[in-house]
């Protein structure tokens, strides 16, 4: 049985709150919803987040608190000004609140440090706030570890096969859509979903590193796999670009089956990456055949020649998705199948 997110998150944020509340009734900390907010603000997911949102939080209290004793200092003779240092606080908050936690988080302990001394001068604010959410943070992190725990790794590997997956459900529509000479846009719009949904697990990174050093379990070399697929798919999206203009020239007839043992040749990679064993097939010795295919097109007249550089664009795709495989494939730690180095050899 799968514990919904909602409820995993809703029970770690009790216990931090709990043990907020039962730290103020000891006498602990003096400002006990402080400490209780922080603590279920950090709660977002696994340990790993949990760790670089509480650390991010830490941050950017500790600069947030420096700086408004510094903007104290200088609208405090002033007081005209006092409520403008608020409002500029204010407006860095939301102009950062879809970015980098620890960002709004700088700006929101500015405007309250500075709305609190415009209310009630007192420079014990300052430290309290800062140990307030050390210890907030600190207490979200560890509910986290101790009650239903989650690795962030789980979730970046079931998302990272999940693309994998879509990746190869749409290689093998853009082979069918060659060997018909359709069109591929919505096969493009497909790798061009697998990236971005790549891109959504890249602020995982820093918590799965985090994870990793911790000896949680956390594979280390996820950071590298999701940048080398990433670059993968970079590549592929190009390709699929490239091959139906350069398929529908009168050059389409003659490279049609090298373009769809190639194209095939990229699915049974993406396949064997989604496995994540067996051994990655180069693309060179295929790229040399297409080279060989296209080589008698110089001397067949001006036309050609124009179609011919339609090619020279799918050719150097091709080049790049090899290197982007086999970088892949080195990341996953994968065999890389050597080629015939006569094979390989296109003409000059």
């Amino acid at each position: 049985m799968t514990l919904d997110p909602a409820l995993r998150l809703g029970l770690q944020a009790a216990l931090a709150v709990a043990a907020a509340l039962g730290l103020a009734e000891f006498g602990f900390t003096e400002r006990p919803l402080w400490v209780a907010v922080t603590a279920m603000l950090i709660i977002c997911g696994s340990f790993g987040e949990n760790l670089v949102r509480g650390t991010e939080r830490a941050l950017g209290t500790l600069a947030g608190v420096v700086a408004a004793h510094f903007v104290w200092m200088m609208v405090a003779p002033r007081p005209e000004i006092q409520l403008v240092a608020v409002a500029v606080a204010m407006f860095g908050f939301l102009a950062t609140l879809g970015g980098t936690y620890r960002w709004p988080v700088f700006w929101a302990t500015v405007m309250i440090l500075v709305l609190l001394h415009y209310l009630q001068p007192d420079a014990r604010i300052e430290v309290e706030r800062l140990v307030d959410t050390l210890i907030g943070a600190g207490i979200g992190t560890i509910s986290s570890l101790i009650l239903l725990p989650m690795r962030v790794s789980t979730r970046a590997e079931a998302e990272f096969r999940a693309v994998l997956d879509l990746v190869e459900q749409h290689l093998q529509a853009v082979i069918g859509n060659l060997a018909r000479g359709e069109a591929t846009a919505a096969d493009m719009a497909g790798l061009a979903d697998a990236h971005e949904r790549l891109d959504a697990l890249l602020p995982l990174v820093p918590a799965v590193a985090f994870e990793a050093r911790l000896g949680l379990g956390a594979r280390g070399d996820l950071p590298r796999r999701l940048e080398a697929l990433r670059l993968a798919l970079c590549f592929l999206h190009a390709l699929a670009d490239a091959l139906p203009q350069a398929a529908a020239t009168g050059l389409g007839a003659r490279v049609a089956m090298p373009l769809a043992a190639i194209a095939n040749r990229i699915a049974e990679n993406v396949a064997c990456l989604r496995r994540g064993s067996g051994a990655l097939k180069h693309l060179a010795e295929l790229r040399a055949g297409l080279y060989r295919e296209l080589d008698p097109v110089r001397a067949e007249g001006a036309e050609a020649r124009r179609d011919l550089l339609r090619f020279t664009a799918v050719v150097f795709h091709i080049t790049q998705v090899n290197r982007a495989f086999l970088e892949i494939g080195v990341a996953f730690g994968l065999a890389i199948e050597i080629p015939d180095q006569e094979a390989v050899r296109a003409p000059a």
